[in-house]
């Protein structure tokens, strides 16, 4: 079997505010927006795209209990990390460990950074270096 990755789907408490927050501090545009029927409520779907990669907001409300939990983290592989760090932490993002970062990955040539996205999500920055 083929398969790829289509996108990534969080739950989330607000979706103009994560489109918001993905769109100013990752470049994510903003795809289609959608209200559905699930799990006995409502939804709001709201999907944002960049270089091939789509997140999926997922908005509850009118009923709707999400079932599962959102995901523990989602990656975007960076070139120079440090300058990440450094415009995202001037954009007033909040990371993890700051006092630590970039932090040694699974082997000496990677280096690793960890944000929060408006819905608490994790954000991981990943650089492997040459």
């Amino acid at each position: 079997m083929e398969f790829a990755l289509d996108h990534i789907g969080m739950m989330v408490s607000d979706v103009d505010e994560s489109l918001a927050f993905y769109h100013d501090h990752f470049g994510f545009e903003a795809g289609d927006r959608a209200v559905i029927p699930r799990d006995g409520g409502l939804a709001t779907l709201q999907y944002a795209h960049k270089d091939g990669i789509t997140l999926e907001f997922v908005q509850p409300h009118a009923g709707y209990t999400p079932q599962g939990a959102p995901p523990i983290h989602i990656s975007f592989r960076v070139k120079d990390i440090n300058a990440e760090i450094a415009r995202l932490k001037a954009e007033g993002v909040v990371f993890d460990r700051a006092d630590e970062v970039p932090l040694t990955g699974r082997t000496p040539k990677h280096r690793l950074a960890f944000c929060v996205g408006p819905a608490m999500e994790r954000i991981e920055l990943m650089c492997v270096l040459d």
